[in-house]
């Protein structure tokens, strides 16, 4: 593992206070319906925050992280930019137009108002940009003490079933607050990022669009499911199988969040291509595994004892589910690491195909699951999904790895070259002067 690794991972824990704190504090406040209730609004907010993302966790920050200097890497946040506001426009607009056509959700329609005013304002914090300049120790610092912050004004204005609004505003009002921290600080150092091109903002598109496909995979089989349980089932179980997510996700944010910011450094020894780098790349990913696999033991462990002093009373159902969900973190662990190495040998193809394959079992099965089990069906169906997308991620990954004929080896084949053209110019991987030196990762 790299310093910048241990740092993101360390502000990752340090924002895990919120989710780890908020939860019970929740439950007990708002009781398990009221609680399912709010996860099923979470849940579907969180489908827009995902389009409005797209791939730009990968695509924007390796774009970045390969920019031949700064004007370059102003005009991709500029694009980037503009092409998240495009797509929060398109899916704040179709997710408000269900909201007034389900008799179900027009009821708190303007609490879906509310979490599409609170998606649009979080486009303020350049997560993606913070990473692609290689400064994770201030994204680490800047949205730990956010999440702090945030934790604070929930623990302050939320008591009963009726600050449910309150809830969902702690929930995504840290992006925004983050943001208005960093941008003065970044536009210090950078060039006036341009007016966005046209034709840029549909390149930003056209390069996340693999990534886009595989985030909605992965929406598939994390947001989803709370949706489908509250549609198919009673609204504790909504609560049980939110509330057991909400275990995993605690260690499947900061360890992907991990994955992600190593996107430039596996980029650079990809393409050193020496034995080294090789060492190195696995160095990465085994460690990245081992974390993985750490949370989700753990989480069996001692989810019998944890559930219940942690919950409160009226949450024992949710034990089961939470052990499966520790199951799920590890197989989740094997899907990180393997399409970290897919994607930053710049095949997003494969690893949307994977995604896509996998959510779409994984939406077959959920729906009777569900029915007949509730939350701990779901939960199983979702270890089931992840299964599959797992095992097309290795297979890929052997297959671009293996050794050719005549000595030489797929994963030291210029594939790296596409991603490295600008306008029709060949650009390097050396970074500009916004960018600290790194070392070498051996």
């Amino acid at each position: 593992m790299t310093a910048d690794a241990l740092a993101i991972a360390a502000g990752q824990v340090v924002a895990l206070i919120y989710p780890l704190v908020s939860l019970p504090l929740l439950a007990r406040a708002l009781g398990a319906a009221a609680l399912g209730r709010l996860i099923f609004l979470f849940a579907i907010v969180q489908l827009l925050v995902k389009i409005t993302d797209y791939g730009f966790a990968v695509s924007a920050v390796r774009r970045i992280a390969v920019s031949d200097d700064d004007n370059e890497a102003s005009a991709v946040i500029g694009a980037t930019l503009a092409a998240m506001v495009f797509l929060w426009s398109i899916g704040s607009a179709i997710l408000l137009a269900i909201a007034l056509a389900v008799p179900t959700l027009r009821a708190e329609f303007w609490l879906y108002a509310l979490g599409v005013v609170l998606v649009g304002a979080g486009i303020s914090f350049p997560e993606w940009l913070l990473k692609g300049l290689r400064k994770l120790k201030a994204y680490a610092v800047v949205i730990g003490l956010s999440r702090m912050l945030c934790l604070a004004g929930l623990y302050v204005t939320v008591h009963g079933r009726g600050d449910v609004a309150w809830a969902l505003l702690w929930q995504f009002a840290h992006l925004t607050i983050a943001g208005l921290v960093v941008w003065p600080a970044i536009m210090r150092r950078l060039p006036a990022v341009p007016l966005p091109r046209v034709r840029d903002v549909r390149r930003a598109l056209t390069d996340g669009w693999h990534l886009f496909v595989s985030s909605i995979a992965q929406a598939a089989m994390a947001s989803v499911p709370s949706v489908i349980v509250g549609a198919v089932s009673a609204a504790p179980q909504v609560a049980f199988y939110g509330s057991a997510e909400r275990f995993g996700n605690a260690g499947r944010g900061i360890l992907f969040t991990v994955c992600d910011a190593m996107i430039p450094r596996m980029t650079d020894v990809r393409h050193r291509g020496d034995a080294e780098s090789k060492r190195t790349r696995r160095i990465i990913m085994s460690g990245l595994f081992s974390l993985f696999a750490l949370g989700g033991c753990g989480l069996i462990v001692v989810a019998g004892r944890m559930v219940p002093w942690y919950l409160g009373p009226g949450f024992a159902a949710a034990i089961p589910v939470t052990q499966v969900m520790g199951i799920c973190l590890i197989v989740i662990g094997g899907v990180g690491v393997f399409a970290l190495a897919l994607n930053a040998d710049h095949r997003y193809k494969t690893t949307a195909g994977a995604m896509l394959i996998g959510a779409v079992f994984h939406l077959v099965l959920v729906v009777p699951a569900a029915v007949w089990f509730g939350a701990l069906g779901a939960a199983w169906a979702l270890v089931c999904g992840e299964t599959i997308v797992l095992v097309q991620l290795v297979i890929a990954h052997l297959r671009f790895t293996r050794p050719r004929i005549g000595g030489t080896r797929n994963d030291l084949a210029p594939s790296h070259r596409e991603p490295h053209t600008v306008d029709g110019q060949s650009t390097t991987s050396s970074l500009s002067s916004l960018r600290p030196d790194t070392p070498s990762l051996g």
